[in-house]
């Protein structure tokens, strides 16, 4: 079974749906620990991760046309956590420059979970403001 159809294949069968008991974190750490039994088929923690940081700080936008995506395992995400020699130091090797009311984000990053996979890529940039995060497509210029 391929990654991206083993995500679809998990998500048809409600692993991303919701929470069973109402306490989605646990009901996420238990699912996890069954999946890991086996070999994870996709990138089940690293989309997560991005679902649950769109939906407490996302546009609406994102909310509504992104989350439904991801929960139907049609888009996959993942979070760039690593500098460039993979340490986790958020906004050391990525930056962020306003101008106007857009941004240009550079810099590299040494350890991305799932890239291969994602379609979309939730990076943490420094700045003149402090952090900031930004959801880009993989396809984005400047994407490898």
């Amino acid at each position: 079974m391929r990654p991206r159809s083993g995500v679809r294949h998990a998500c048809s069968r409600g692993i991303r749906r919701g929470s069973v008991s109402g306490e989605g974190v646990s009901d996420l750490a238990i699912i996890a620990e069954e999946r890991g039994r086996g070999l994870q088929p996709g990138p089940f923690v690293s989309t997560n991760v991005v679902a649950a940081a769109l939906a407490e700080a996302g546009s609406d936008a994102q909310r509504t046309s992104l989350l439904p995506a991801m929960v139907q395992g049609e888009q996959l995400a993942t979070w760039v956590i690593g500098d460039a020699i993979g340490d986790w130091v958020p906004g050391a090797t990525i930056s962020a420059t306003a101008r106007g009311d857009e941004f240009t984000v550079a810099g590299e990053a040494g350890l991305v979970q799932d890239g291969v996979l994602a379609d979309w890529l939730l990076v943490t940039a420094g700045g003149t403001e402090g952090l900031t995060q930004f959801l880009l497509p993989t396809g984005a210029s400047g994407s490898p």
